[in-house]
């Protein structure tokens, strides 16, 4: 009886093993879209090279969030695909630098009920 117990057990666990495997995961679609934007302007500095410097470390976190800001939430960054041009200003108060017409390529996925 023992025997007979068991082996239905294992047959139980198999089963429920293969039941797992079969069903595949969806496979995600994608929307993908280009847009061009400015980063925002450094903090002023006394020195040109010194407000070039920080725009270039300042494009990383404007990048990050510039898909979702700039089309909607649900679209992220895949990859810059142009870093654009350095503007700078001078003034009394010193310079302050941005990149402008940058190009990234955003993505957002296209989210489907199971059927």
């Amino acid at each position: 009886m023992k025997k007979i117990i068991f082996v239905v057990f294992c047959l139980l666990i198999s089963a429920c093993g293969e039941d797992k495997k079969s069903s595949a995961p969806a496979q995600a679609s994608y929307n993908y879209k280009t847009i061009k934007v400015d980063s925002i302007y450094t903090r002023w500095k006394k020195d040109k090279n010194d407000a070039m410097e920080r725009a270039e470390k300042d494009i990383k976190k404007f990048v990050k969030s510039a898909c979702r800001e700039r089309i909607a939430k649900g679209w992220s960054l895949i990859k810059v695909k142009s870093t654009g041009a350095m503007e700078c200003e001078e003034t009394d108060s010193g310079h302050h630098c941005r990149k402008s017409q940058m190009e990234l390529e955003c993505r957002q996925v296209i989210e489907e009920f199971p059927s």
